[in-house]
């Protein structure tokens, strides 16, 4: 290290020993003392705890030194290794495409000095330098929400030992916008030609799709500022610092710190990075085989909106929406203004029916309604592809006895339940032997959480929001909902116009929110989408049509979103999707459009209206009955039970009402915290085991199951309750079959509600179980997501740490402390046996006394 000789420098003994090379002189100094403290530290405590510990055993009062050995034992504390479990990690996934995601190789644990870094150009000119050495680098909010810092780290990153970011500090508000999805999200498992120009996701900086070969954690204020402390404990005079310039020297200087500490300067602080993932370097056929990686996904659950008997329904109406999000921080995957609103606009409308069909019990159904929240959509749609696929493939081995295990469903391959099989249709006239499903119409609910930003756009706020503000739409005016239109249907090729007029149509009669004039042509409240086929939005849709190609009869496929040709959502799969701190807007965009769709289910539900034929839509615009009904139904949606169907799936357990109504308070309070506001699919593992390795995802599940039971019961909703505490209580109760039993606000209640397995097609299982997969012979476009396997203790320590030397002479100073001490101990033993036990101690004590410092 250079150093210069100061103006007035003393000579030898001057300056309290110093020299005159002032900069080493206060560098020596400022190494010296925190080690001259913690030695202290360590003689006092060693000093005081003996002489406590031998008064202990003389029998004598408690001694001043063994009070002292309690302060200086709290003096040792920034000294000891200290592990920040809030940290959250970026982790490793795996496809047939390569590696994506954050990946710490070779080591289980890489200590590293920080360098906080809070520019741009200081990180350009820190992963320049040649002899830097790996460090933790601390970076704060704002350099991850820039594309070209991540990018930096993952072209250049040998300086790097982990990646650091400081989470929203004070003072540095959240960006106008951030997504870290790519342009095209799901781009390889969509339809060719699907695509936009630019993108449907303008704002996406495609971070999810990079790799990173080293960890990324996301630390909170509080742990930024622990790391911050020690690190300036130890700091020795000047700041080691990266010039600015990009010249990438390291030293003392004026430019923007790097790292507390040199390398060679003892003791410093070091942050510990732990956690290997077992993937690295290997492809997704490896990791499989190696037992290295999972399958990315988990159940997705669908409701029948009657019972499935015996006789088949000829046609089926799919009401489908996404269960799962994704971030680049899986555990910040909350999705609430893209897939949580289409959730819960699903879930609305299903309740809204189901109310609407309870009254309506003496009649026929023309097509029956399934409702679908599916999973792992963010991968590939894995949920829509295995859901459809198995529909038309699927082969049970080894069926379960139904009767005697109240379950149902496969042995071999494992499946939950074989109801799912009623969509199949038969393979008469198919060229291939296959004659797809008979669902005769899909309505596809894409994100519609940020409808109301053609008003205004909310801002992201703390997870759990008010009862009040989620349930009062806030009032609006004709000018405000009259550019641009909040909603638009995305109809799949010329075949599915029909169904995209209906759609149309039945939002037409929507009423507008709370204090906004009458509906009518002046308030557009959703419009055509203006792109041309092929082009179709990266939704569960795609799933639909690309299953429609070989089906025998393909069904119409329309899609509602928020958009029309680009992303509304400003923070589509980011950490900011949370809710927002006023929750009417969000509410308000789900209420119009469950109250729309609802209106469209009745029409295909009830009325043998032909979507293809003109003439016959126009009839049913007309139709007094269908109008009425149709208000009925739309009249029910609930904003407060959206309110808290938000809460439950987009926030904190402790706030959601609605599993403590339908699961019961016990069971509620034992699953509280488990569950986290993230709704990323986590990976699949069969539901006989999920509840106890994918605890938020299964319980989440666990909701929606008894949700959808609540909306869809054909047998136990009216009349005398059946009490329960569990489903087998209700076993042969309902006249139902034992798969179709639910107990819910400890009632028996007979509905088809079902989960199914929710993993990519491009992956098969080797065995029953469902505990190994394989790459099987994909094609384009099919899903094999994985995600990496690590080491149990993921995470951030900090640690203080000595040199080499100096550490050696510490553990044979240790082990000189407890040689002495076995000593003193026989010593004292002999004197207590003698007799002499009293006088002895006292001495020993009044001696340790007197060294401790």
């Amino acid at each position: 290290m250079a150093v210069t000789r100061g103006p007035g420098a003393g000579v030898g003994g001057e300056r309290g020993g110093c020299d005159g090379w002032l900069f080493a002189c206060r560098r020596l100094r400022a190494a010296r003392a925190p080690r001259q403290r913690r030695w202290r530290a360590v003689v006092a405590t060693a000093t005081a705890a003996v002489a406590g510990a031998l008064a202990a055993v003389g029998g004598l009062p408690h001694s001043a030194a063994a009070v002292k050995a309690s302060s200086a034992l709290a003096k040792l504390l920034p000294f000891q290794r200290q592990c920040f479990p809030t940290a959250e990690a970026c982790v490793l996934l795996l496809n047939q495409y390569g590696s994506f995601g954050c990946a710490q190789c070779g080591a289980d644990l890489i200590s590293a000095p920080v360098a906080e870094l809070n520019e741009l150009s200081a990180l350009n000119a820190f992963l320049q330098v040649e002899e830097a050495g790996p460090r933790a680098v601390l970076l704060p909010s704002n350099l991850l929400f820039d594309a070209e810092a991540l990018d930096m780290l993952a072209r250049n990153p040998k300086n790097v030992a982990a990646v650091l970011i400081a989470w929203q500090p004070s003072g540095a508000g959240p960006p106008d916008r951030y997504s870290p999805e790519g342009p095209e999200p799901n781009k390889n498992a969509s339809l060719e030609g699907s695509g936009v120009e630019d993108g449907w996701n303008p704002n996406g900086l495609n971070f999810v799709s990079r790799y990173y070969p080293f960890n990324v954690f996301l630390l909170p204020p509080s742990v930024v500022d622990i790391i911050r402390e020690r690190t300036q404990r130890f700091r020795a005079g000047p700041a080691s610092t990266a010039t600015a310039d990009g010249g990438g020297s390291l030293g003392p200087g004026d430019g923007t710190t790097v790292s507390g500490t040199q390398e060679d300067q003892f003791p410093r602080f070091v942050v510990q990075s732990a956690g290997k993932m077992w993937a690295c370097n290997q492809t997704v056929s490896e990791c499989l085989e190696g037992n290295t990686c999972l399958p990315v996904g988990g159940q997705s659950v669908w409701a029948a909106a009657t019972r499935l008997g015996t006789t088949v329904a000829a046609e089926y109406v799919a009401v489908a929406a996404p269960m799962d999000s994704t971030a680049l921080f899986h555990s910040r995957a909350v999705g609430a203004a893209a897939e949580v609103s289409a959730l819960v606009t699903m879930l609305a409308v299903a309740e809204a029916f189901g109310a609407y069909a309870a009254s309506q019990s003496n009649r026929t159904l023309v097509r029956v309604p399934v409702f679908m929240g599916l999973n792992a959509e963010a991968y590939g749609y894995a949920g829509s592809r295995r859901f459809l696929n198995d529909i038309i493939n699927f082969m049970c081995e080894d069926e379960e006895d139904a009767a005697a295990t109240a379950t149902g469903g496969c042995k071999n391959p494992f499946m939950p339940s074989l109801k799912f099989q009623v969509f199949r249709r038969p393979a008469e006239g198919a060229e291939d032997g296959r004659g797809g499903t008979r669902f005769s119409h899909v309505i596809d609910i894409g994100p519609v959480g940020s409808a109301t930003d053609a008003r205004d756009a909310p801002t992201p706020g703390p997870i759990n929001a008010t009862a009040d503000a989620m349930s009062t739409p806030r009032p609006v005016t004709n000018d405000e909902l009259a550019k641009p239109v909040p909603f638009y249907a995305h109809a799949a090729s010329n075949t599915s116009t029909g169904l995209q007029a209906l759609l149309l149509s039945a939002f037409e009669r929507v009423d507008p929110p709370a204090g906004a004039p009458a509906a009518g042509d002046s308030i557009e409240l959703i419009a055509e989408s203006s792109l041309t086929w092929p082009q179709y939005p990266p939704t569960s849709g795609q799933s639909f049509i690309a299953e429609a190609v070989t089906s025998v009869v393909p069904p119409e496929v329309v899609t509602l979103a928020d958009f029309d040709i680009e992303f509304r959502d400003p923070f589509y799969h980011s950490e900011l999707s949370t809710l927002p701190t006023d929750g009417a807007p969000l509410v308000e965009a789900i209420a119009l459009a469950a109250r729309g769709v609802v209106r469209t289910v009745i029409a295909l539900a009830y009325f043998d209206v032909n979507t293809k034929d003109t003439a016959s839509l126009e009839m049913l615009a007309g139709n007094v009955e269908f109008v009425q009904a149709a208000d009925e139904a739309a009249d029910s949606i609930s904003t407060e039970s959206i309110g808290e169907l938000l809460r439950c799936l987009a926030g904190n357990w402790t706030t959601c009402k609605l599993a403590s109504d339908l699961l019961g308070e016990d069971t509620r309070n034992s699953l509280v915290r488990f569950v986290s506001p993230s709704n990323y699919a986590g990976t699949y593992v069969p539901p006989t085991r999920a509840a106890s390795l994918t605890r938020s995802g299964a319980a989440k599940v666990r909701l929606l199951r008894a949700f959808l039971a609540t909306a869809t019961a054909f047998a136990g909703r009216t009349g005398d309750p059946i009490k329960c505490s569990n489903e087998a209580g209700c076993k042969d109760k309902l006249g139902a079959d034992a798969e179709a039993l639910h107990c819910v606000r400890e009632r028996c209640l007979a509905a088809d509600v079902y989960t199914h397995n929710a993993y990519g097609i491009g992956l098969q299982p080797t065995n029953a179980a469902q505990s190994s997969f394989v790459l099987r012979n994909t094609t384009e476009g099919d899903s094999a997501w994985t995600e990496s396997h690590w080491d149990g203790a993921l995470g951030v320590c900090g640690i203080t740490e000595d040199a080499f030397v100096l550490s050696i002479g510490i553990l044979f100073a240790g082990l000189g402390v407890l040689g002495g001490a076995i000593g003193l101990s026989a010593v004292v033993a002999w004197a207590l046996s003698e007799g002499k036990g009293t006088s002895v101690v006292r001495g020993v004590v009044r001696g340790a006394e007197g060294g401790a410092v």
